[in-house]
């Protein structure tokens, strides 16, 4: 006898429980999500059915025309770097304005989707939104990123250095 794919909900409910997070009120209107280190992670059903989407939005695109495609093309060099040590990827979304959001996303066959598979996958999204969050706008606001080179000096155990002209 077969058992009966399970179906989104019951894949949420089960990663819940894992978390202890209690009941999960997955409905038509409500987008399960959990916040991770002030990272807001999604999880959703592809549209066709059969996966379970886990992504987290990392930032938009400048909105500089000129400077835009350099900075995808950073990104893809990136992305295709950790390639062997992440299962996710990047995707754009539009949005209302020109200026595309940038998407960290992992995806699971529902099949496959067992608590624990679920949550090493949040991990995943988790650590790739953190490697690539300090290169972009952040999706809320217009002010520009800081330097990956600043926040590495003020992430550091050592004591910042201010230089001044």
């Amino acid at each position: 006898m077969t058992r009966p794919t399970p179906t989104f909900s019951d894949r949420v409910g089960a990663l819940w429980a894992e978390l202890g997070l209690g009941a999960n009120q997955v409905g038509r209107d409500t987008v399960p999500f959990l916040e991770i280190d002030g990272q807001r992670v999604e999880l959703a059903e592809r549209p066709n059915g059969g996966a379970v989407v886990i992504s987290a939005t990392i930032g938009r695109l400048t909105a500089d025309d000129h400077a835009r495609g350099e900075e995808v093309r950073r990104l893809l060099r990136r992305a295709l770097g950790l390639l062997p040590l992440s299962r996710c990827g990047l995707r754009l979304a539009r949005r209302d304005d020109a200026r595309p959001e940038v998407v960290v996303e992992a995806i699971i066959p529902l099949a496959r989707a067992e608590p624990k598979a679920m949550v090493a996958l949040v991990e995943d999204v988790v650590a790739c939104a953190g490697a690539f969050a300090g290169d972009l706008q952040p999706a809320q606001s217009s002010a520009p990123p800081v330097p990956r080179a600043v926040r590495a000096s003020l992430e550091s155990d050592l004591e910042p250095v201010i230089f001044r002209p």
